[in-house]
C-alpha cells in the first residue's frame, strides 16, 4: 500500500489509504487538523507526476526526476503552482519498503483536467522524460487518489485521509535513498553512475591522483574543525587559531576542485553532495599528512556536508520533520578520518545578517535560500545540534576576532586538545 506526502512550505501533508487507519489495522494514526480534508474543495485537485522507475537504481531515478522538474518548469501555459512530493509503500506490518520523489501540479476547478493532462503528457514525451501520473481530489467531504495506467485509463479510486507524520522522514529509512554519504564506496558508486559527464570524469581524475591510504587513522598532532552557518566567523577563526597554535589552516573544498563547484552546485542534490563527499575523503588525506608535523585547523568538514544535505533532503517544515536524535544519519562515517574536536560557532541571526551584508562575494544558492527561509535555517541549526560521534561543541562567536580566538584556545585547553 502506498503512502503519499504533498510537501507544502510549512509542513508536508501525509496521506494514506483510509484502510490503513482502520481500528483493526491501525498502522497509521489519522490526523484531524482543520481543513485537512478540504485542501481540494470546490473542485480543486492535484495532478501528481514522478520520474521514478523500478528498473533503475535510486541515483538514476533521481536524475530522471531532475529532468522531469526541468520539463515541468518549461510546460507551456504553466500558471499553476508546482510543489514537491514523496511517496513510499508499506507492507502489512507497516514497514516501509520503497521510496520515490516527484511533483504535484496544484490545479483549481476551472482548469481542464483532461486538456492539462494531455498537454503534460505531450510535453514530457517531446522532452523524452519518463513519468508516472496520478491524481488527488475531493469528492464530497473526502479525499481520493487515482493512478493512471500505461494506456491512460484510471485505475481504482482509493479513499485517502490525512495522517500524522512518521517517526522518521521516509528518505532516511535506508542509507541509499538520501544524499548523505557514510562511506567512500557509495560516493564512488554514485559518481561511477554518472561517469559519462565531463565534470564527473574530471573530478574523479583529480581525486584519483590525490587519494592516499590513510589507514590506520592516526595522527601526531590534533585536528580541529570549525563549523557554523555562513558569516559566523569560521574562516577568520581558522586562520587566527592556526597561527596561534603554530599549525596549518585548511579549507574544504580544496582549491584544486573549486573550479568545478559551481557546475556541481547546479546539479541535482544526490550528485551535488557526491562532489562534497568525495572531497571530504581527499581532504582527510591532506589533513592527515599535515597533522604529522603540527596542529591542523579545518574550515568545514563532513558535518557541513551532512547538515546541508539533511536540511535539503527534508525539503519543507521545521526541525520536527528531521530524522530523530541519535539516528544513524548524524554519526561520522566510520571510514573517514575523525577530528579531535569540532567547534560550532554560533551568533544571533541579526548579527549574521549584518556580516553578510558587508560581504562582497558571490553567494551560493544555499546561502541565498538560508537568508530567505527561516525554516531552512532552523533545520540546519538543529542538525548541527543532533550530530554525534563526534558531537559539536558550541562556541559563542559574537565578539571580536581576537576574543573568539582566545575563547577557542581556552576551550581546546579545557578539553585537553592542546597544552597552553
Amino acid at each position: 500500500m502506498k503512502v503519499l506526502a504533498l510537501e507544502y512550505d510549512l509542513e508536508p501533508l501525509y496521506l494514506c489509504p483510509k484502510s490503513l487507519c482502520a481500528k483493526e489495522n491501525g498502522l497509521w494514526e489519522e490526523r484531524h487538523e482543520e481543513n485537512d480534508n478540504n485542501l481540494f474543495e470546490s473542485g480543486c485537485y492535484a495532478l501528481m507526476v514522478n520520474g521514478f522507475s523500478s528498473n533503475l537504481y535510486f541515483a538514476e531515478n533521481v536524475q530522471e526526476n531532475s529532468h522531469l522538474q526541468s520539463a515541468l518548469k518549461s510546460l507551456p501555459g504553466c500558471n499553476f503552482s508546482i510543489i514537491t512530493t514523496m511517496s513510499f509503500t508499506v507492507d502489512q506490518s507497516g514497514n516501509q519498503t520503497s521510496y520515490t520523489e516527484g511533483f504535484a501540479l496544484l490545479l483549481n476547478k476551472d482548469d481542464d483536467n483532461k486538456k492539462i493532462k494531455e498537454n503534460l503528457i505531450a510535453h514530457l514525451d517531446t522532452n523524452r522524460v519518463k513519468f508516472n501520473i496520478s491524481r488527488i481530489f475531493n469528492k464530497g467531504n473526502t479525499m481520493w487518489y487515482k493512478e493512471y495506467s500505461d494506456n491512460d485509463s484510471l485505475q481504482q479510486e482509493i479513499e485517502v485521509v490525512a495522517v500524522k507524520q512518521p517517526k522518521c522522514h521516509p528518505a532516511y529509512n535506508k542509507r541509499e535513498t538520501n544524499s548523505v554519504y557514510h562511506d567512500q564506496a557509495r560516493v564512488q558508486s554514485v559518481l561511477d553512475t554518472f561517469k559519462s559527464m565531463n565534470e564527473v570524469q574530471e573530478l574523479k581524475e583529480i581525486y584519483d591522483g590525490k587519494m592516499l591510504n590513510i589507514k590506520p587513522l592516526k595522527r601526531d598532532h590534533p585536528i580541529i574543525v570549525i563549523e557554523g552557518l555562513d558569516a559566523t566567523g569560521k574562516s577568520t577563526l581558522t586562520e587566527n587559531l592556526a597561527k596561534r597554535l603554530n599549525g596549518c589552516a585548511r579549507k574544504s573544498p580544496q582549491d584544486c576542485v573549486l573550479h568545478l563547484r559551481k557546475t556541481f552546485d547546479s546539479h541535482f542534490q544526490l550528485l551535488r553532495r557526491a562532489y562534497y563527499a568525495i572531497g571530504n575523503y581527499a581532504f582527510a588525506a591532506q589533513v592527515l599528512h599535515d597533522a604529522q608535523s603540527g596542529p591542523v585547523v579545518c574550515d568545514r568538514f563532513w558535518h557541513s556536508t551532512a547538515a546541508y544535505a539533511i536540511a535539503t533532503d527534508v525539503k519543507v517544515g521545521d526541525e520536527t520533520h528531521l530524522p530523530p536524535a541519535r539516528h544513524w544519519v548524524y554519526s561520522w562515517p566510520p571510514d573517514l578520518l575523525k577530528p579531535d574536536i569540532v567547534i560550532l560557532l554560533t551568533i544571533s541571526d541579526e548579527l549574521r545578517r549584518c556580516r553578510l551584508e558587508g560581504r562582497n562575494t558571490e553567494k551560493t544558492d544555499e546561502e541565498i535560500r538560508m537568508e530567505k527561509s527561516r525554516l531552512f535555517r532552523q533545520r540546519i541549526a538543529e542538525v548541527y545540534k543532533r550530530m554525534d560521534n563526534p558531537a559539536l561543541v558550541e562556541l559563542d562567536a559574537s565578539g571580536s576576532a581576537e576574543e573568539l580566538c582566545n575563547k577557542a584556545v581556552e576551550l581546546l585547553s579545557d578539553k585537553h586538545i592542546i597544552t597552553i
